[in-house]
């Protein structure tokens, strides 16, 4: 053999051993070959130092030893290129097996997005692993050397520090990889990568393999001192056969440590998702459980990640998902609601005061929702302003106040909420804590309007129709209050109804102006049904139906609409002189 690096042939049967053992034993299996086949390319000095170590090596004397070692098999000259070139052949050997331990051209399975072939690993292996590989390497090696001063009970400290080092160099360079454009997928955030969620994970372990080949070291001179104690070392024939037993222990500790791993790694049926995954999640939080809780097979695992992921921060999907859901589902929208709202999303912090305030999925109360709509008017939330405003307006958990309406409704209108104009120009239609003025009103109106606002429409519609502040414009209003009904605002559906009943600006049409108080009474604008129930008592456009008319009356009646409620007492009379 010429070289220490891995071939194609040498992946696949490693692929096949994958598949035929346990995946703990398999690990174990190819430690050990590995482990032989590296020792049998060493030359003789370094087998008569390992026999040495084996025999004799106390596990005190474990850093000095290995330092031989290490410098027996990369040189002296840590600055060399021999030492490069054998650092840079053993990263790219690392790399391809733990590309091949965890899954190939299909890196990761379903925990990964994308795919990652053979030539595009070594590619990115080439640019990034083997320079940082180096570094490390050197680091380790420096650490290392300064162990024989540093007291024995505190070695396992300095090698932790050193592997935190590892983690930093090696997880900077992945960082710089994607933040610089050369990484052509999403872009993974630490946790992302530690715990198998991203095609990066097989660059950020393997370059701990010297971290895990210093730990191996340490837990061999101890076991072998131990063999020593026995005095079994003559029936082992450790002088003799150190290869041998090197691959052997080395596939003990690594089966040892790789079944606690592939337990931890093993996928729930129920929850879809590992007991490692969980941990992760406690960890790195944000993302990283986002991640997870799209893996998850059951919507309760799936809502506990997310909400975990957006009250660290990660707010998105939480906020959107209660868009979709609170509808059908109050109680989902509330968890996800107040997840976000504590991850600093200003939007659901109004969101979830929408829910206190109309007792959706929760028992209504006008404290919390206010408490909610500050903290997201405050956060720069736009609607929390206009939905405070409301809370003021009509007087609801807070004592009326027009004055405090106006400036909440002006600040959720400059942040560019649509309804916070049309409110705000109604106060100024009706002289509401402000001098009436149609002209400031008109202006708002027409920008609640244009910003999408239905009510806005409609609203101008009223101004033109009975010529406040502007020209008496029948069609304009008609205009408006189509946009308006359109829109789904079922004001302004009645108020297109009440045209086409009377004929202003259009030929009247009692069956168009029964359609469209049909709209609005489906709406719930108690107008729309208290002018059906009219039409049907006096057969305007339909015969006489006192049944239907009293059911539109009582309709209205259950919208508070006062004058409703007493018609609703006439027809019933009507019915019963009959």
């Amino acid at each position: 053999m010429d070289g220490v690096g891995t071939t194609w042939d040498d992946l696949e049967l490693l692929r096949a051993v994958l598949d035929w053992a346990p995946l703990p034993l398999a690990i174990a299996l190819i430690a050990m070959a590995m482990t032989w086949r590296a020792f049998y390319l060493l030359n003789d000095d370094i087998h008569a130092g390992v026999a040495l170590w084996l025999k004799e090596g106390r596990p005190k004397d474990w850093a000095v030893s290995f330092v031989e070692l290490f410098d027996a098999l990369f040189g002296k000259r840590h600055l060399s290129l021999r030492c490069f070139s054998i650092s840079a052949l053993f990263s790219l050997g690392t790399v391809a097996l733990f590309w091949t331990l965890m899954g190939g051209t299909d890196l990761l399975g379903d925990r990964a997005t994308g795919t990652l072939d053979f030539w595009t690993l070594v590619t990115v292996a080439i640019a990034v692993n083997v320079a940082v590989d180096f570094v490390s390497l050197l680091e380790t090696r420096f650490v290392l050397g300064q162990l024989r001063r540093v007291p024995l009970v505190l070695h396992p400290v300095v090698l932790i520090l050193d592997a935190f080092v590892t983690g930093a160099l090696i997880w900077g360079a992945l960082w710089v990889w994607q933040e610089y454009g050369f990484h052509t997928g999403e872009k993974a955030v630490l946790g992302e990568v530690a715990g198998g969620l991203s095609i990066l994970t097989v660059f950020f372990y393997s370059t701990f393999i010297t971290s895990l080949w210093t730990w191996l070291f340490i837990l061999g001179s101890a076991v072998f001192g131990l063999v020593r104690l026995l005095r079994m070392e003559k029936w082992a024939s450790l002088d003799k056969r150190p290869g041998f037993w090197t691959g052997v222990f080395v596939a003990l500790v690594t089966g040892l440590f790789a079944w606690p791993l592939t337990h931890a790694f093993e996928k729930d049926e129920i929850t879809g998702i590992t007991k490692a995954d969980v941990g992760f999640c406690q960890v790195f939080g944000g993302k990283t459980c986002q991640r997870i809780s799209w893996l998850a097979a059951d919507p309760a695992t799936q809502l506990d990640m997310l909400v975990a992921a957006c009250a660290d921060g990660v707010t998105d999907e939480c906020d959107q998902r209660g868009v979709d859901r609170y509808e059908v589902d109050a109680y989902y929208a509330h968890r996800l609601w107040t997840a976000a709202c504590a991850g600093g999303r200003a939007s659901s912090c109004t969101n979830l005061g929408f829910l206190y305030e109309r007792g959706l999925g929760v028992d209504q109360d006008y404290a919390r929702a206010y408490e909610l709509y500050e903290q997201g008017c405050d956060g720069g939330n736009a609607i929390g302003c206009t939905n405070l405003g409301v809370l003021y307006d009509e007087g609801h958990g807070v004592d009326q106040d027009y004055a405090s309406a106006h400036e909440l409704y002006e600040q959720g209108c400059d942040g560019g909420n649509a309804l916070g104009c049309t409110n705000l120009g109604y106060l100024y239609r009706r002289s509401l804590g402000v001098e009436k003025d149609y002209a400031r009103a008109h202006e708002l109106y027409e920008q609640g309007c244009n910003g999408g606002n239905a009510l806005g429409c409609t609203n101008l519609g009223v101004l033109y129709r009975d010529g406040l502040g502007v020209d008496q414009d029948y069609a304009r209003a008609r205009e408006l209050y189509e946009q308006g009904c359109d829109a789904g605002d079922a004001n302004g559906c009645t108020n297109l109804a009440y045209l086409y009943e009377l004929g202003l600006g259009v030929d009247q049409d009692y069956a168009r102006a029964h359609q469209l108080y049909e709209q609005g009474c489906d709406g719930e604008e108690s107008i729309g049904c208290s002018n059906l129930s009219i039409m049907h008592r006096y057969g305007h456009g339909t015969a006489v139906k006192l049944d239907v008319a009293l059911s539109y009356s009582d309709r209205a009646c259950g919208l508070g609409h006062q004058r409703s409620c007493e018609r609703a007492t006439e027809i019933q009379a009507e019915v019963d002189a009959r």
